[in-house]
């Protein structure tokens, strides 16, 4: 199986379907594929930032496209880090995606306590511990 990456707006593309020319090619090009394709960590974050800030959904839809993206087959990504993270970022709504995905990332690599200066995270994570 041959290995390739895409970005960002290929996953935005696939989901929003807003540019129908872009869609078609980004659905031949992924689904149905026989080709590997890794999507970098701070893709998914990227695509979660786009779709929170500039499109406006909310975070049920956010899970909702995000848990399609990363359960494609031939789409390798970090599922263990966003299946976890997107709980946090349900449970959690003063979080950032981005805040949660660092919790996760600490918590699942056993390299505790996240040690940060930013309040919201060290009260709102299990994780994370203020640097006072």
């Amino acid at each position: 199986m041959n290995r390739e990456s895409i970005d960002t707006n290929v996953l935005l593309r696939l989901t929003l379907k807003d540019i129908p020319s872009q869609y078609e090619k980004a659905k031949k090009l992924i689904i149905g594929s026989k080709t590997r394709f890794d999507v970098a960590d701070i893709a998914i974050m990227e695509y979660v930032y786009a779709l929170e800030s500039y499109y406006d959904f909310n975070r049920l839809q956010i899970n909702e496209m995000v848990s399609f993206v990363i359960n494609v087959d031939n789409i390798n990504c970090n599922r263990n880090l966003f299946n976890d993270a997107l709980v946090v970022y349900l449970q959690r709504p003063k979080l950032s995606f981005t805040d949660c995905c660092l919790a996760v990332y600490a918590a699942l690599n056993e390299a505790v306590p996240l040690w940060t200066f930013d309040h919201k995270l060290a009260i709102q994570s299990a994780v994370a511990k203020e640097l006072a």
